[in-house]
């Protein structure tokens, strides 16, 4: 197990090249974790978790900029690649992310996809911060 942290210098698309240099852990069958997020905006959160909001409450730019990211991730490596990298030019990225912290580690899985599409295991919400979770095992 190797932990490996974000760093702040670095753009979204050199963060995607380290995931493109993990993928060889990878193909010789090691996992990659990552502990990004579709969306995660903790302002929105303490917002429907203090309101007392039911935890499934979502918002439309949450649903919008979760449904954006999963069609990408779920691309081939070609369209996937060039569409992450988009991300910060969505209309509902600003919300979606206020800072990179949790959308960086996502750009890493993606590069240490390799050719393998990723699969939603599993999509929801906790107070408009998606809880999506994806699998790149090539399945």
């Amino acid at each position: 197990m190797v932990t490996l942290s974000l760093h702040a210098g670095l753009s979204p698309a050199a963060h995607r090249a380290v995931g493109e240099a993990l993928l060889a852990l990878r193909e010789d069958g090691g996992a990659i974790v990552t502990s990004g997020g579709v969306t995660h905006n903790q302002a929105e959160f303490r917002r429907g978790w203090f309101a007392r909001e039911p935890a499934e409450t979502t918002t439309p730019w949450s649903e919008r900029f979760s449904a954006w990211a999963l069609d990408a991730l779920q691309g081939d490596a070609a369209a996937r690649a060039g569409k992450m990298l988009q991300g910060e030019g969505q209309p509902d990225y600003a919300r979606a992310h206020p800072t990179l912290d949790h959308w960086l580690p996502t750009l890493v899985a993606a590069g240490a996809a390799g050719n393998a599409r990723g699969r939603v295991l599993h999509r929801g919400y906790q107070h408009a911060l998606s809880t999506a979770l994806v699998a790149f095992d090539g399945a």
